[in-house]
């Protein structure tokens, strides 16, 4: 089993634990593992609508955040 397929797994398993959390405007911010995999979905199906094929490089620039962590990883995936 490789590193993607691990995370996947524990994430499938994780569906309703919260996972990540963040503060946002002073309010935490958390998302449960079926969150983090429909992000990773939708970002996923955006790389692919605009072209983006395995093995091409891509850049990710922002600030260290929940949502920074789903795209990085629909990047992996």
């Amino acid at each position: 089993m490789n590193f993607l397929e691990l995370i996947l797994e524990r994430l499938g398993k994780s569906s309703e634990t919260v996972l990540l959390e963040e503060m946002q405007a002073g309010k935490l911010h958390s998302l449960t593992g079926r969150e983090i995999l429909q992000k990773m979905t939708a970002v996923r199906r955006t790389l692919q609508e605009e072209g983006v094929q395995p093995g091409d490089r891509c850049v990710l620039l922002s600030p260290n955040s929940v949502s920074c962590a789903c795209v990085h990883l629909a990047i992996i995936a």
